[in-house]
């Protein structure tokens, strides 16, 4: 498995579509295909079916927080198109690591 890339957890992205499916049985993580980040303004965003993954350091989800009240496991929110509400892929645990706790 590739190190230098994202790995969802409890779900696969599509190479070919713009959308998440859940993963086939027994897989626990899939790497990520390689994500676009630029910088706007949230008034800038375009409007469209997504859900906003969590980014985390490893897979521990868990960290001390800090005295912003963040959790210094946390990265940032990514969003990833889907056609299924948010409350599909919470429900799962869905997120994205930097890194396996192995």
């Amino acid at each position: 498995m590739a190190r230098d890339s994202l790995l969802a957890n409890v779900t696969e992205k599509q190479a070919v579509s713009t959308d998440v499916k859940s993963t086939m049985v027994q897989v626990l993580y899939t790497p990520m295909p390689c994500i676009h980040m630029l910088p706007r303004k949230v008034s800038e965003f375009r409007n469209f079916a997504n859900y906003n993954c969590p980014l985390y350091k490893t897979s521990a989800r868990r960290g001390i927080l800090s005295t912003t009240g963040h959790s210094t496991n946390f990265v940032l929110d990514i969003r990833i198109p889907s056609n299924e509400p948010a409350a599909h892929w919470s429900k799962r645990g869905v997120a994205l690591l930097c890194a396996l706790n192995e």
